[in-house]
């Protein structure tokens, strides 16, 4: 199973806008681009250049490309640029700044100094339907994947 993440400007939890998804690798050691942005332009900008660069790429104006749209937080992970940051949650964990989870990832996701501790008392887990960049169900994204022989 791929590791799937969407990506958005402005908080999902208030009507963000898609900017995208991808399948595969969506993990943060696997997206090495995610610190480049230093604004929202920037943050436009850099997602625009991996999109180009990708063949998992979904762009918003195809629809969510996965059949959980009523919980966008069912994504393996959410990446989003509002309050002046990039902020990534994985799962129902809530948002944390990017630096924060960059912090974590370098002593070795050590659960104990996890950001996601701060925030998970106050996230929940509500479900936050994706917001609707298209109407119409989002599209199943089932992996067929086969042996030869």
């Amino acid at each position: 199973m791929g590791t799937r993440a969407a990506f958005w400007v402005g908080n999902p939890c208030e009507n963000g806008e898609l900017l995208g998804c991808i399948a595969f690798d969506g993990y943060p050691d696997g997206l090495s681009w995610l610190d480049y942005a230093g604004d929202e332009t920037g943050w436009r900008e850099v997602v625009k250049l991996e999109a180009a660069q990708r063949d998992d790429w979904t762009p918003a104006e195809d629809g969510f490309p996965f059949p959980w749209t009523g919980d966008l937080f069912l994504t393996d992970w959410n990446y989003s640029w509002f309050d002046g940051a990039l902020h990534a949650a994985c799962f129902h964990s809530g948002w944390v700044k990017l630096p924060e989870l960059i912090e974590w990832a370098e002593v070795g996701y050590n659960d104990d100094e996890s950001p996601f501790n701060n925030c998970r008392d106050t996230f929940g887990k509500i479900p936050v339907p994706v917001p609707r960049s298209k109407p119409g169900e989002g599209r199943d994204s089932i992996l067929i994947i086969t042996t030869g022989g």
